[in-house]
């Protein structure tokens, strides 16, 4: 991961540019919604409803691959489930 580089939002390049945030604000968050508050805690919810929440809010932070990040990636899936 170390290696991965962001794109560089280029000055005069607006179509580059605009796709880029769309992915990043809009596509990508509301892909992760669709999986961990969608797939993952509707098929855990035979196990109970508080472990569908905090299985997929757990797996939600591991996703993102950054200590400092899953941990609050871990309080938000869990706030997210419930809501």
């Amino acid at each position: 991961m170390e290696n991965m580089q962001m794109p560089q939002i280029i000055p005069g390049n607006t179509m580059n540019n605009v796709v880029y945030v769309l992915y990043v604000a809009i596509l990508g968050p509301i892909t992760e919604e669709l999986f961990f508050r969608g797939a993952v805690m509707k098929g855990f919810n035979f196990a109970g409803q508080k472990f569908a929440i905090v299985f997929s809010a757990f797996w939600f932070a591991v996703f993102h691959g950054n200590i400092l990040q899953a941990m609050i990636a871990f309080l938000l899936g869990i706030f997210f489930g419930y809501l």
